[in-house]
């Protein structure tokens, strides 16, 4: 997760654990569109990066993301 994220997340964005498998991502300055965009590179990111123990199967990985924005966000 962390190297998807330094790969796709601009230097503005923060990541970081939300609770047991969850992660949040703030992405400041970024309007609804931008941050489905955005996400979408990262679920992408993810998903190319199979996971698992050296010289052990790798397994892929998915990623269910959500966007939410203030109710006063500006759509732009």
């Amino acid at each position: 997760m962390a190297e998807a994220c330094s790969a796709t997340l601009r230097e503005v964005d923060v990541a970081g654990p939300w609770g047991g498998e969850e992660f949040l991502v703030l992405l400041p300055d970024t309007d609804a569109g931008g941050a489905v965009a955005l996400m979408e590179r990262l679920r992408e990111a993810i998903a190319a990066r199979p996971v698992g123990r050296d010289g052990g199967a790798r397994v892929a990985c998915t990623a269910s993301i959500g966007v939410a924005t203030p109710r006063d966000a500006p759509d732009r």
